[in-house]
């Protein structure tokens, strides 16, 4: 508003108010302010949920948040490519023969990849060739690393870091 844009719209990502209570003084004062400014500077609210929308609605008694969701463009770009599809894999370590279970996201407890390494053993007793492959940054990569080794699962995780090139993942894997 200070700096003169017409509209300002802000969008909301993740259930921030229910599943993180400020954990300070300072936390707190930031989320006091953040629902006090809401209705005085934004012109709309977007969220990518009606779960994220339920979460503001709930905290900052917005009955005007509009949902638009994240979007996976599943249509193929380019045509599928076996030979790509099998370097992409043998880059990862895994052969043709694997199950390779894809999880694309930040690495932080909200997005479940530790729920995903902790059902990992049970998936093992069913399907021993799966590996589960975490493509993403994050603060609990130590932690998702420890929890994968303490469960005796460590060399069927693959923490891939941040890549641009999600399609040839995807393309690769075979649950998403």
């Amino acid at each position: 508003r200070l700096a003169g844009v017409p509209v300002v719209v802000t969008s909301f990502h993740c259930p921030d108010y229910t599943h993180w209570p400020p954990r300070s003084l300072g936390g707190a004062l930031w989320k006091m302010l953040d629902r006090w400014s809401a209705r005085r500077i934004n012109d709309g609210f977007l969220a990518v949920s009606d779960a994220v929308r339920a979460d503001y609605t709930k905290h900052f008694a917005l009955p005007d948040i509009k949902v638009v969701h994240n979007y996976i463009d599943l249509e193929p770009r380019n045509p599928p490519d076996p030979a790509a599809r099998w370097a992409t894999r043998a880059g990862a370590g895994c052969s043709d023969e694997d199950v390779v279970i894809l999880n694309v996201g930040r690495l932080s407890w909200e997005k479940g990849q530790a729920d995903l390494i902790e059902a990992l053993p049970d998936v093992l007793a069913c399907a021993p060739r799966a590996q589960v492959w975490l493509a993403g940054e994050g603060p609990e990569g130590p932690a998702l690393e420890a929890r994968a080794r303490a469960l005796g699962v460590a060399a069927r995780v693959r923490l891939l870091g941040s890549t641009r090139d999600v399609e040839s993942l995807l393309r690769a894997a075979d649950l998403f």
